[in-house]
């Protein structure tokens, strides 16, 4: 893609943009073998799945409803909310209801919420190192805090090495499926077992 005589990096190409969807990621994550949180499902939010689903999926410490992108792109933890009685899940169900379709459920998971950027070209997918997403939890309310991030935390090298060959895969993949060239984000989640892809953001 060009302007005027220039090339352009990272355009918001349509099919990169639907990715940013958190209920629409999981069949290119399961294709990538990269990990999600166990058991996610994306639901309707006016079905009676929904119940089901958090019901089924909470294993003692709730679930996490993060919201589709039906309104447009959506960052931060503006359309996430954390689950843990039926007060939060009819809080939760009135907000969603006016602003999604269907949200993706998914065991809430202790651990480290990071980030890692990497850029995509034709040549390969350079990935860089992971930074802490500073995701707080209010004594009160459902809802998270996006404090920004910090450079401070560095995953164990083993971990940093895995993390970063799941953010090459995306990258390359995003290249193969729609020639996509620029920066793109993937945020995971890094409990004691292992890795948890969470979001992925070409842009």
């Amino acid at each position: 893609r060009w302007l005027g005589d220039r090339p352009v990096f990272g355009p918001r190409m349509p099919e990169a943009i639907a990715l940013e969807d958190k209920t629409r990621i999981g069949p290119m994550l399961t294709a990538l073998d990269v990990p999600q949180p166990p058991g996610a499902i994306s639901v309707p939010v006016a079905s009676a799945r929904l119940g089901e689903a958090t019901r089924q999926l909470d294993h003692g410490n709730g679930v996490v409803w993060s919201g589709d992108a039906q309104e447009a792109t959506n960052s931060g933890t503006k359309f996430v909310r954390r689950i843990r009685d039926q007060l939060d899940m009819d809080e939760a169900n009135r907000f969603f209801r006016e602003h999604c379709y269907e949200v993706r459920v998914a065991p809430f998971l202790e651990g480290v919420a990071c980030g890692l950027h990497a850029f995509v070209t034709a040549q390969g997918t350079a990935v860089f190192r992971p930074v802490e997403l500073l995701i707080f939890r209010p004594d009160s309310g459902n809802g998270f805090v996006d404090a920004g991030f910090s450079t401070m935390f560095d995953p164990e090298p083993a971990d940093t090495s895995e993390y970063r060959e799941y953010v090459r895969r995306i990258g390359d993949a995003l290249f193969r499926r729609f020639g996509y060239q620029g920066a793109i984000s993937v945020d995971a989640l890094l409990p004691e077992d292992g890795w948890a892809g969470r979001a992925v953001n070409p842009r």
